[in-house]
């Protein structure tokens, strides 16, 4: 028996990254891909990051910069965009942002200069096409959703 069959309950992923697996980047989409479409066969809601050793390849704390490394909060919407590609929908995807502290602006997108640049995210997944609805639920609906889910059970 799998370890994914005896599994229950609900499961929330909030900090992923393609670049977190050191396997070179071919490997690595295909390694993250996979594990995203198990979450996303659990309900599980996938959180972006913006910790750009998550981010960027060979990313050196406290050596890499954002802006050299073309780390943009652009870069952060291909990943809510690359999820919501492998779900086929926008019901499984958040902001899970890691902007608490635990880190400082060395390590974020160079766009990004406090947390109310967070607002620039509706705009960004508009152009690329996502409706109104969409943008709700990566923004904070598919959050509600997945905690009034959890806390019910």
């Amino acid at each position: 028996m799998s370890s994914q069959s005896r599994a229950v309950g609900v499961v929330k992923e909030t900090h992923p990254g393609e670049t977190r697996v050191a396997l070179s980047p071919e490997i690595a989409k295909k390694f993250v891909s996979a594990g995203v479409k198990v979450l996303i066969e659990r309900g599980a809601v996938i959180g972006s990051v913006f910790d750009a050793w998550m981010m960027i390849p060979d990313w050196k704390r406290g050596v890499t910069k954002a802006e050299e490394a073309g780390l943009l909060i652009e870069r952060i919407v291909d990943h809510i965009d690359h999820i919501c590609q492998i779900a086929g929908s926008s019901l499984h995807c958040g902001i899970g942002s890691d902007l608490d502290g635990a880190f400082g602006f060395e390590q974020t997108p160079a766009d990004l200069k406090s947390i109310s640049d967070l607002q620039r995210l509706p705009e960004l997944l508009a152009r690329r096409g996502y409706k109104e609805q969409d943008v709700e639920n990566i923004m904070h609906g598919n959050f509600l959703r997945f905690l009034r889910n959890a806390w019910k059970g």
